[in-house]
């Protein structure tokens, strides 16, 4: 079923990425933040503004960026 693959993704997504970061100006990024209890171990980064210092602070925080999924939502 659709649910089971779903399931699946989100087991390979789990043991690849240490880090996610997920970037939804104006609010676009309040739905996945559910995300983060599934993957509660893992470090999130919400990006939801524009402002360059913030978001290079927030990009410094991260240790291995080649382990680090980045989503981008849209309205």
């Amino acid at each position: 079923s659709q649910n089971r693959d779903i399931k699946k993704r989100l087991e390979n997504y789990k043991n690849k990425f240490t880090s996610f970061v997920v970037v939804g100006i104006g609010g676009s990024s309040l739905g996945t933040q559910v995300l983060q209890d599934y993957f509660a171990k893992k470090n999130f980064v919400f990006i939801d503004n524009v402002d360059a210092l913030e978001f290079s602070y927030q990009l410094s925080e991260l240790t291995d960026l080649s382990k680090t999924l980045f989503l981008f939502v849209s309205k």
